[in-house]
């Protein structure tokens, strides 16, 4: 049996009952959702909950068939993980939501790298691809971006606000929604402590060291691009830099809230290889 690291962090670190409660992760794209979902999974099948752990990644089905298995649960206790739910679910008694984000630079790269790798996988020529240039230039600081992810939602008014919305309306809206609906953050680039505070919300006492998602082969790390590029992401993609900043702010207050043990130092150092191109904040 592996290193296991206790959380330190017990149920009564929270200011609200959280027993039984059906947990929630809007998984947002390229922000390392893969990587908890492991790690939570894990977690849960240490702790003989294998069952309550639901996650879109294990089931093969379409995300419609998977948000209905969802809504006929109504509300018990569980740990639901996929992309695409917020704004989607229909509402459900005894639920938290949670999520995590991930810093926009190497979120933006990633995801250029991601759809250019299914585009050479389908048979495409690499020369018929955009540029990295040409791809955030077509992105206006809204497709793919993480304003879009809770300022448009997925629920049946993500067309209209789509069309009808500036990136700084979605940002407007998105910090809002995250205020209103959220009730735990996770960041990327903090994932260990991420990951306690998801654990330990779930009841769960202790982890796993964490495995990095080698999914996208051929992603330019943040310091192998052009200045000039570096600087084009951060002028289009300026609202998600802010709601970025959002979540750390709020990240920092909510952790400093709980009590994290002595082995959260031990469990970064035992995770210390995973993470590739972390840009931790100033």
């Amino acid at each position: 049996m592996g290193a296991r690291f206790a959380t330190g962090i017990g149920l009564d670190a929270f200011p609200h009952d959280l027993a039984g409660v059906q947990i929630v992760y809007h998984a947002v794209n390229k922000s390392g959702s893969l990587a908890m979902a492991n790690a939570m999974g894990e977690a849960y099948r240490w702790a003989g909950r294998e069952r309550e752990f639901v996650s879109h990644y294990r089931i093969r089905c379409t995300d419609e068939e998977f948000r209905a298995r969802v809504d006929a649960m109504n509300g018990r206790q569980a740990f639901i993980v996929d992309h695409y739910l917020f704004g989607a679910l229909a509402p459900a008694p005894n639920r938290i939501w949670i999520t995590q984000l991930r810093h926009p630079l190497p979120r933006v790269l990633s995801f250029y790298q991601w759809i250019k790798n299914k585009h050479m996988a389908a048979g495409g020529a690499q020369e018929e691809f955009p540029s990295l240039r040409e791809f955030v230039v077509e992105g206006k600081g809204t497709r793919h971006s993480l304003v879009a992810q809770f300022g448009m939602g997925f629920g049946p008014n993500r067309a209209v606000r789509k069309r009808r919305l500036s990136t700084a309306d979605l940002y407007s809206i998105a910090v809002d929604a995250l205020e209103a609906h959220v009730y735990a953050l996770g960041i990327a680039e903090y994932f260990e402590e991420s990951l306690f505070v998801f654990a330990a919300l779930a009841g769960i006492e202790s982890v796993a060291p964490w495995v990095r998602d080698n999914r996208n082969p051929g992603r330019p790390l943040a310091d192998e691009i052009s200045e000039a590029d570096r600087a084009l992401i951060e002028e289009l993609y300026a609202y998600d830099y802010r709601l970025y900043e959002y979540a750390l702010d709020r990240f920092r207050k909510q952790n400093g809230r709980l009590p994290f043990g002595e082995s959260l130092a031990r469990y970064r150092e035992a995770c210390r290889d995973q993470y590739k191109d972390r840009i931790l904040p100033r």
